[in-house]
This record gives C-alpha cells, structure tokens and sequence, in this order.
C-alpha cells in the first residue's frame, strides 16, 4: 500500500526543537522475520531524539 497524499513541510527541516514532547515523529518500516512481513513503528520525540513508545508484530494496528 502506497500513501501519495500531498503533506505540508510544517517543520521545515527545523529539527533542534526546545521543549520535550514539540514535535513527535513517527517512522514505519517492514521487515521480513522468517519469510513473513512484520512492521517496526517508532514513536520519537525530535527534542532529544528520543524513542517514546514503539510497536511491531505480523499485523499493522488500524488505528
């Protein structure tokens, strides 16, 4: 599944935020674990680059 929505650059690259918890990033990647696809999401927050919640298994939560 491919998401081509068209998202606004809000941060503009501006990535040393001041406070903890500014701005929260999410990345999402699949991986293969014995011949099947399981995803990895990482919740991280920009101000030390710290990872503050996270998920994975065989199956993407839908919602």
């Amino acid at each position: 599944m491919v998401n081509n929505d068209q998202i606004s650059n809000v941060l503009n690259r501006q990535f040393n935020n001041k406070k903890p918890n500014e701005v929260v990033v999410i990345d999402l990647t699949y991986v293969q674990v014995g011949g099947k696809w399981h995803y990895i999401c990482l919740l991280i927050d920009l101000f030390n680059r710290e990872i503050i919640g996270y998920s994975s298994g065989p199956k993407k939560p839908l919602n």
